[in-house]
C-alpha cells in the first residue's frame, strides 16, 4: 500500500486516479494471461497452464475476482475445473475456497 501511495504523489494522481490506472494496468495483465491459458489448454499442456491460473488468482484477489474478462462458457470451465485438480493439501480451506470463488467470479462462472 505504501508503494502505490508512493506512485500515487509522484505522479500527482488522487486516490481515485492512481486506483483506476492500477485496475486498468491489472486488467490487461489478466487478459493476456487468460490468452496464455486458453493457449495452453488448447494444445493440451495442462501443466504449464498450472502457474498461469494460480496467476489469475493472485490478480483477482486484488479486485474482487471482478477482472473484465471476456472468456466462453467452455474455457471458463476447464480452466476452473483444472484448476479443482490442484494440490491444495498444504493450505487451508478456507483459503483455498475464498480463492475458488475469486476465480468462478473473474471467470463468469457460478
Amino acid at each position: 500500500a505504501e508503494l502505490l501511495t508512493e506512485i500515487q504523489e509522484s505522479l500527482g494522481l488522487t486516490p481515485e486516479e492512481c486506483e483506476e490506472l492500477f485496475e486498468g494496468i491489472l486488467d490487461k495483465r489478466a487478459s493476456a494471461v487468460l490468452t496464455n491459458i486458453k493457449g495452453e489448454l488448447l494444445r493440451g499442456r495442462e501443466e504449464n497452464a498450472t502457474d498461469l491460473i494460480k496467476k489469475l488468482v493472485r490478480f483477482a484477489s486484488f479486485v474482487d475476482g471482478e477482472l473484465g474478462l471476456e472468456i466462453d462458457e467452455a474455457n471458463a470451465y476447464a480452466i476452473f475445473n483444472l484448476y479443482e485438480k490442484f494440490d491444495f493439501s498444504e493450505e487451508e480451506k478456507e483459503s483455498v475456497e475464498e480463492k475458488k470463488k475469486l476465480l468462478k467470479v473473474a471467470l463468469g462462472i457460478s
